[in-house]
């Protein structure tokens, strides 16, 4: 199953730097692990990728959950994401933040994690 990525800086941020965090709304995504992006729904394949789940967050969470994140995001601001984020929603849903690298950039490593110490999610442990 395919992850899309039709919004241009998180695409950039994964083609350019090997990795971008992501969040898309609804469940945890059936299909992770060894996957494969796009640019559009029916659109060719632009890279082979990695997606690991980092956190479900509830939509008065979703600020907090990103703060730590946004230098990976594509985004210049948490506003820019937090307003992406809203612009193909049209609301700010529950859902979860992915951690999406490519194969081919580097290889696979385990992830460090860190700990959030943010009011909106204190004790979140995140993988950078």
């Amino acid at each position: 199953m395919v992850i899309i990525f039709s919004s241009s800086r998180p695409r950039e941020q994964l083609l350019t730097k090997g990795k971008v965090y992501t969040f898309r709304r609804g469940k945890l995504r059936k299909k992770l692990g060894s996957d494969w992006a796009a640019a559009r729904r029916g659109g060719h394949k632009i890279a082979d990728v990695i997606i690991n789940p980092i956190i479900h967050v509830k939509p008065n969470h979703l600020e907090g959950a990103l703060r730590p994140l946004v230098d990976y995001s594509g985004f210049d601001s948490v506003r820019d994401w937090l307003e992406e984020i809203y612009r193909i929603n049209e609301r700010l849903p529950e859902g979860w933040i992915y951690r999406v690298d490519t194969i081919n950039r580097r290889s696979y490593a385990v992830m460090r994690p860190i700990v959030v110490l943010s009011g909106d999610a204190p004790g979140v442990v995140i993988e950078l």
